[in-house]
């Protein structure tokens, strides 16, 4: 490891690793950015020149480089399951944009043969590491807030003008992997597992989903509705309703300057909080730098891929989803 910061190189570079991830990078206290690699060269040499660090011209080169230590992968979905394992056969850390892979079994075998290796897999999803869901927690968790009698949770896009990957199944497209799949982590971090009562997804003529909404059990009791999709208004929020209380949820995932936590008691008096602004990439990398030293932290993570994957699994059979198309060879 480069002295006590975990030297980190990005495979994939599309706007969002450049835009969000190599800025975090750059921010942490615990990591520093090693490099980059992506198939494209003026985009490769640009974007090394831009943050000065070392430009790889295959992942092969990254992946045989000693000076690193984790790889944050953020290549298209479909390709995750190829590129993890590459990576870990070069006995590096992976770090991983959500969703881990296309097919929830193949995640769980992803994390058989990290744990195998002793090494760290991680799931990104950055927004629990953001102020604000830590207060949510603390919010829930209070006996004042009664118990939970239903949660409805939002997350949908406008159609993109760079969909990327988004709309291409042989990449591991489609809106349940992108979006929906942080309504299906959001649940299971704050309540717990849940049974699926109802899912339905929807195509509109599109070689991959594009809506979906689903209706869970959660396991204290209560039900959550949820709902995601491309083509729609921009949503992101979360509504959690009590008996004695309620809180709604500004930006629950996606973040952008101050957000707010807006409490109702059970007479309808609302107290409004305001969580300052906070890039929660940076707080998750700082997070994630742990995981490069310490097993106990790896362990978590593992569990935590390994229940996203079974939650995933479960809402995806129900709409009789069929997540295992074939990803086109490619390099990243």
């Amino acid at each position: 490891m480069g002295g006590d910061r975990i030297r980190v190189g990005v495979w994939g570079l599309g706007p969002h690793a450049i835009g969000k991830v190599l800025p975090a990078l750059g921010a942490t206290r615990h990591c520093v950015l090693a490099g980059v690699t992506t198939r494209n060269p003026s985009v490769l040499a640009e974007v090394a020149t831009r943050f000065g660090c070392r430009a790889w011209r295959s992942p092969n080169a990254m992946l045989e480089d000693s000076e690193v230590d984790a790889i944050y992968l953020a290549t298209p979905t479909g390709l995750h399951d190829d590129h993890v394992r590459e990576i870990l056969a070069a006995r590096k850390h992976v770090w991983c944009e959500k969703s881990l892979t296309h097919d929830p079994w193949r995640s769980l075998s992803l994390v058989t043969a990290a744990r195998t290796a002793d090494l760290a897999l991680c799931e990104a999803f950055m927004y629990v590491h953001h102020p604000q869901f830590a207060r949510l927690r603390e919010v829930l968790a209070q006996p004042t807030f009664g118990e939970i009698a239903s949660a409805t949770i939002r997350f949908g896009l406008p159609d993109l003008a760079r969909p990327g990957f988004r709309y291409d199944p042989a990449l591991g497209g489609g809106a349940f992997l992108d979006v929906g799949c942080y309504l299906i982590h959001f649940v299971a971090e704050l309540f717990g597992a849940a049974d699926v009562v109802y899912a339905r997804f929807e195509t509109l003529d599109r070689r991959v989903d594009v809506r979906g909404r689903a209706e869970l059990v959660l396991a204290a009791g209560g039900h959550a509705f949820l709902e995601w999709g491309y083509g729609l208004a921009y949503r992101n929020e979360a509504f959690v309703w009590g008996t004695t209380s309620a809180v709604s949820v500004e930006s629950a995932f996606s973040k952008r300057d101050e957000t707010r936590l807006v409490i109702t008691d059970q007479t309808g008096g609302v107290t409004v909080e305001r969580i300052a602004a906070t890039n929660a990439f940076v707080a998750m990398f700082d997070v994630l730098a742990a995981t490069a030293r310490d097993r106990t932290a790896r362990e978590l993570w593992w569990r935590a891929a390994e229940r996203q994957a079974q939650a995933m699994a479960r809402v995806a059979s129900a709409a009789n989803l069929n997540l295992t198309p074939s990803p086109r060879p490619s390099t990243g």
